[in-house]
């Protein structure tokens, strides 16, 4: 009766756990990379017994979760440094696609939910995650701070629950940190708007749950990432106001700001500059994963226009991707990739809202929608219809 009730639950847990450990095993920790430099600061920090090591990636030491955790773990418990530093992160970031699916189940059906974690666990971003821990970790957390946001009653009990993984957040990732107070920032700032001016369409959350949720996390960014480790910090307004001054220095003398190449690579392959030399397989995956976007575009539109639940958070979400693709320094510094990771916790339910509005209208079974977009979507991304094109997706 139990596994009936969570079947779901438990698919999506399993996929994912799968999914993340198998990439985590192929890691290599003894390159140049991101996880390698990562891994060396944990090792110093297991061999000082203390996060306060001095190493040069001031920005890799404030990610507690990835160095200072794993390396208490396996200097007292005698465990493999590799495993410890590959798998520990596995037991938060594994849990990411079942939060998203319990957020997009409060509004929509079981089938379209277990379809919008699905599409949210086959993006490549998630399928990478576990050589970018730090940044799964810490978009689990504001996952979790979302849903628990939108939970019907709140006490609190519950206001001082959002409070604490808020700040957990920045002790994660810096980056995430800074996506995530723009984000509840750009949510409150609009149920303001409307408690003050349009008082008919404040749905729940309560404004006072956005800003429980705000106040620690600004503070956690500001003593942990301001005080104690100052770079991350220095570097978050660096890029904010370089971004800033760019915009308004292309806007007043008509520069590169509509210029394609001023971009990141990213914005320049999803805009279509290489599908001319893009072979069959890639072709494909350029087609499903603009459907994907188009879908959940449209149930943006469709959220805001009918004022649905969550519809104001979903805005911000899909603002702040527009702003990593319009800004070329954000574009290029951040990453737009890394911006619609973050946002896509809350864009699934845009997803679900655009699956559901194509089911009613087309008179087809929603689950049909569903798999329409998540089984070519999945094959492409996962790398398995480039297999079968003879064709390597990674090389």
């Amino acid at each position: 009766m139990v596994l009936k009730k969570y079947k779901y639950h438990i698919a999506i847990v399993l996929i994912s756990f799968i999914i993340v450990f198998q990439y985590a095993y192929n890691i290599d920790l003894h390159d140049n990379s991101d996880a390698a430099r990562e891994y060396s600061v944990m090792l110093q920090m297991a061999e000082e017994n203390t996060w306060r090591v001095d190493h040069e990636q001031t920005l890799l030491r404030s990610c507690m979760f990835t160095t200072y955790l794993p390396a208490m773990i396996h200097r007292h418990l005698d465990l493999p440094s590799e495993n410890v530093y590959r798998y520990f992160p596995l037991l938060f970031m594994a849990w990411t696609p079942l939060i998203v699916f319990l957020i997009v189940r409060r509004y929509l059906s079981d089938g379209l939910s277990l379809f919008a974690a699905m599409i949210f666990l086959s993006q490549n971003y998630y399928l990478w995650s576990a050589s970018l821990a730090r940044i799964g970790i810490a978009v689990m957390f504001l996952a979790l701070v979302i849903w628990l946001a939108h939970r019907d009653r709140q006490t609190w009990k519950s206001y001082a629950l959002i409070g604490v993984v808020a700040g957990l957040i920045p002790l994660a990732h810096y980056g995430t940190a800074y996506y995530s107070v723009a984000l509840l920032s750009i949510w409150f700032g609009i149920k303001s708007i409307n408690k003050v001016f349009v008082r008919q369409y404040v749905p729940n959350p309560k404004l006072r749950t956005a800003l429980m949720a705000l106040l620690p996390l600004c503070l956690m960014s500001g003593v942990w990432l301001g005080l104690v480790m100052q770079q991350p910090l220095q570097i978050g307004n660096r890029v904010l106001e370089t971004a800033t001054k760019e915009i308004v220095q292309e806007v007043r003398g008509g520069g590169g700001l509509f210029s394609m190449e001023s971009r990141g690579p990213v914005v320049q392959v999803a805009f279509g500059k290489t599908f001319p030399t893009m072979n069959v397989a890639q072709r494909i995956e350029f087609v499903f994963s603009w459907l994907v976007i188009l879908t959940m575009s449209f149930g943006v539109l469709i959220a805001v226009v009918k004022r649905k639940p969550m519809c104001w958070l979903i805005l911000a979400a899909y603002c702040l991707v527009l702003a990593g693709i319009i800004s070329p320094y954000l574009s290029k510094a951040y990453g737009v990739t890394r911006i619609y990771y973050s946002s896509s916790i809350v864009l699934m339910v845009g997803l679900g809202y655009g699956m559901a509005y194509i089911s009613q209208k087309v008179k087809v079974p929603a689950v049909a929608v569903g798999l329409f977009l998540f089984l070519p979507y999945s094959l492409c991304t996962t790398g398995i219809l480039h297999y079968w094109f003879g064709y390597s997706r990674w090389g």
